[in-house]
Parts: C-alpha cells; sequence; structure tokens
C-alpha cells in the first residue's frame, strides 16, 4: 500500500469577530495485491492446496480532492458555525478473484484421476471504475446562555450522488443538540448532554 497526500489550510482574521478557515487536501492510495503462482486453484479440502489463492489477485487506487470552507462568527454570547465540505473520490479496481478457476477435488483418488468434484470461475470484467462527489453544509449555534452553561443547536445536510445503479439516500439532515453545564460556573466538573 502507498499512501500519498497534501494537505493546505489557510486561516483569515477579516474582522475580531469573524475567523475564516480553509482546508485543501488531494491524496492518493494505491494498493495491489499479486497471487504467488498462476493458473487455477486445485484443493482436496483438508488434505492439500495448490496453484494460485483465489483471493490475492487485484488492484486498487483511491484519488481524494477535499476542500472546507468554514466562517466563526461571534456576536454577544452566541458563537456562530457554518460552512460547506466538498471532496471529489474516483475509486479505479481491479478484483480478479477465482479468475483463474478453482477445482475441487474430494479425495487424493480423484485429483490424481483428474476428476473434480466442483469447479468455480469467475467471468467477466474485473475492473471498477467509480466517480462520487459528496458534499456537505453545516450551521450551528454555541449560546452560553449563562456562567458555566452553553447551549449547542445546529444542523447538517450532507449528499452523495451515486451511479444509477445505487441507491441514493434522500434523509439527509442530521440535526444535533448540545448541553454543557459547570456547577457554579467554576470547578473541575462538568455535566454533558447531546444528541
Amino acid at each position: 500500500t502507498r499512501d500519498h497526500s497534501f494537505v493546505a489550510s489557510w486561516t483569515s482574521v477579516p474582522r475580531p469577530h469573524l475567523v475564516n478557515d480553509l482546508r485543501v487536501q488531494a491524496a492518493r492510495r494505491s494498493a495491489a495485491m499479486t497471487p504467488n503462482a498462476g493458473g487455477a486453484m486445485l484443493e482436496i479440502p483438508g488434505v492439500l492446496t495448490l496453484g494460485q489463492s483465489f483471493r490475492l489477485h487485484g488492484s486498487r487506487t483511491e484519488d481524494h480532492y477535499e476542500a472546507v470552507e468554514g466562517f466563526n462568527l461571534t456576536v454577544s454570547r452566541h458563537q456562530l458555525s457554518l460552512g460547506a465540505s466538498v471532496h471529489a473520490i474516483r475509486l479505479d479496481s481491479r478484483l480478479a478473484n477465482r479468475y483463474g478457476g478453482i477445482f475441487v477435488f474430494p479425495t487424493l483418488a480423484d485429483f490424481l484421476a483428474a476428476r473434480p468434484d466442483v469447479f468455480l470461475q469467475a467471468f467477466g470484467d474485473p475492473h471498477t471504475r467509480l466517480d462520487t462527489t459528496p458534499a456537505g453544509f453545516w450551521l450551528q449555534d454555541r449560546w452560553q446562555a449563562a456562567p458555566g452553561l452553553t447551549v449547542e443547536a445546529g444542523l447538517r445536510y450532507d449528499v452523495q450522488p451515486m451511479p444509477a445503479a445505487f441507491p441514493m439516500a434522500t434523509r439527509n439532515l442530521a440535526p444535533r443538540t448540545g448541553l454543557a453545564w459547570q456547577p457554579h460556573g467554576r470547578g473541575s466538573w462538568v455535566f454533558r448532554a447531546g444528541f
């Protein structure tokens, strides 16, 4: 497996109560699994296995490009946060498991006579190419209601377009609420609740 990535961020403070944070990433992950033998796998269960492993014949490359933009605005006792993220993913993989075939012989005598009991072989194109670009948007308010009492509420929406063969989720709203209470506004105890 090989992983390569480039990450950059830029934070700016255009006004005393406004912070802008931009992060970008480009990454690639490559993995290859190559069998140590070619041809079919020959097996006498519990006795002998020869030839290519039926599971270790594939390769995979993932490219990721992501951008996240967030704004934090402080107004009185409120800290408002809003932002968006976009993440383009490209997958190119080859999974050729069982393409060499599997012969299963019930006994050593059947193996020597070349009489398999079971034969399995995969066919078709072992390549998968998939592109998707999930995106998310959020808005959150963190309110300092009183000394030692913080209330948070927010909403996030996510969407991920998929190829026509895959169903797309339609319930993509994620509400969130939270409460943090520190008795008397000081001390080492903090009670938290959230949903």
